[in-house]
């Protein structure tokens, strides 16, 4: 792992490599958006385990997932569940783990478009010397 990171360190001095971490960022592609992501699954999973429990006394109880009692199926009256209306979720929590905001990443991303306007500012005068020496003759 040191190895790998110590190379994604080396690898930053390329051009090309700063554009790519850019434009992932800037996409929601990148491992800081995917770990925001699993960040808000893990907080909607946890919401809806509360909202179940305070649905079934903590799951005591089973009548929030099935409509029949605890001993129907025993008693062989597995046949109402057919007839009873089926489950409204209409109440359960919505998930909302939509992408970070455009101005997010930009903040994040800053030192990647600062970097990559120096790079680029830098090439440009050292080609623009290179061609100011250079006789057309």
């Amino acid at each position: 792992m040191r190895q790998k990171h110590l190379a994604r360190i080396i690898a930053q001095f390329s051009p090309v490599t700063v554009y790519e971490s850019l434009m992932s960022a800037l996409s929601g592609t990148d491992l800081a958006s995917f770990e925001h992501f699993r960040n808000r699954i893990k907080l909607h999973t946890s919401e809806v385990v509360e909202y179940i429990r305070s649905k079934t006394d903590n799951f005591a109880s089973i009548s929030y997932f099935t409509p029949s009692k605890e001993g129907d199926y025993e008693k062989g009256e597995h046949k109402k569940l057919e007839q009873t209306p089926s489950l409204n979720l209409q109440d359960l929590p919505r998930f909302t783990g939509g992408p970070e905001s455009f101005a997010k990443a930009l903040r994040r991303t800053f030192p990647h478009i600062t970097f990559l306007i120096f790079i680029n500012a830098l090439f440009f005068t050292l080609s623009f010397v290179a061609f100011l020496k250079y006789d057309v003759r």
